[in-house]
């Protein structure tokens, strides 16, 4: 299965995470600017989103959206990495915003689950009105070695690969086929929290 979800590239190196929700809103009928969505997800200074900001814009856009983790609350874990060190605003900036986006995000009605998917329970849930974004540590996916956090969106699979929108910024790629079990490395890397946003359609 393979879903026809129109690709955009970055503007720049840290806003993978609007420019992924705008490829899938667009696809669900309801196109946005970057701009726009980098407003509503409530950014870093750096431009580094967080998983829980883009169920927030998506919600409070109207689409009913859910949003998977292992840690709902700010993860100490994740400062160990130099990625978030390096890109992320500070400890308590971060704790305070997502104190913020999580009272938010559930007042506005984000389904939010404090769990881990299996790889097949996550990708059964993708149809043509349910796309998901998800959270992968990129270095898996490249061979190298540090953490690299970044958003895709899903948009299929089949017996041997998860297809993937890459929008980075200096190698950007649109149904790019990563191996399952790779996949599932990458998603489920310390850094991650296995986060994941599933956006249905109107």
């Amino acid at each position: 299965m393979k879903l026809k979800v129109p690709f955009y590239k970055q503007k720049n190196k840290n806003d993978c995470g609007p420019t992924a929700l705008q490829m899938v809103l667009e696809y669900l009928g309801e196109p946005h600017s970057r701009e726009e969505l980098m407003n509503l997800v409530y950014s870093d200074k750096s431009g580094v989103t967080w998983t829980l900001g883009l169920a927030r814009a998506a919600t409070n856009l109207g689409f009913k959206t859910e949003f998977y983790t292992i840690c709902l609350d700010f993860n100490p874990e994740n400062y160990k990495l130099d990625y978030y060190k390096k890109e992320a605003d500070g400890v308590s900036s971060v704790k305070g915003k997502l104190k913020r986006l999580k009272i938010e995000s559930h007042n506005l009605g984000v389904q939010m689950g404090e769990r881990s998917l299996t790889l097949e329970e996550l990708l059964s849930k993708i149809s043509k009105d349910c796309i998901p974004i998800i959270l992968l540590d990129w270095s898996k996916i490249k061979g190298t070695d540090d953490f690299i956090g970044h958003f895709v969106v899903i948009v299929g699979y089949d017996n041997k690969n998860v297809y993937v929108h890459n929008q980075e910024f200096h190698n950007p790629g649109a149904f790019i086929s990563i191996d399952r079990e790779l996949f599932d490395e990458a998603r489920k890397s310390n850094g991650t929290d296995e986060d994941i946003v599933y956006i249905h359609r109107k």
